[in-house]
């Protein structure tokens, strides 16, 4: 089973900031919706793009899973995903260059990996928030 996704280069994330990322989730032919009904979306960020392979992403520096998706406006089932990164999740990030990617398991618990891409982060300049 293939699907496709176009997953953004995220560039500038300011850290502590908070980031919403809506990843549609589209059929091998990248136009029809996939169904992500039953199925789970992982997201990892990391600092190695060759992280290693130990089955549980110990050295990611945020990973993020959802079970729950939307449907999209005249859609007749979930077929995006939204992962949210907290300010608590991105304060701890170092300036630099991430590596991330997205993978769905579908609700057979087939694993499909949706593209990667980089995330680029810049120190925040303001820090009081109260």
């Amino acid at each position: 089973m293939k699907v496709s996704s176009q997953t953004p280069a995220i560039q500038n994330a300011i850290r502590g900031n908070t980031y919403i990322l809506n990843i549609p989730v589209y059929q091998s032919d990248g136009v029809t919706p996939f169904n992500l009904t039953g199925g789970t979306v992982y997201f990892t960020l990391n600092s190695s793009s060759t992280p290693a392979s130990d089955g549980t992403d110990a050295s990611a520096a945020i990973k993020k899973q959802v079970s729950s998706f939307i449907t999209p406006s005249g859609g007749t089932y979930p077929s995006q995903a939204q992962i949210v990164l907290a300010n608590t999740d991105t304060s701890g990030l170092s300036q630099g260059t991430y590596y991330y990617d997205v993978q769905v398991k579908d609700s057979s618990g087939n694993i499909i990996s949706l593209q990667a891409n980089t995330f680029t982060v810049i120190d925040d300049i303001t820090t009081r928030v109260s």
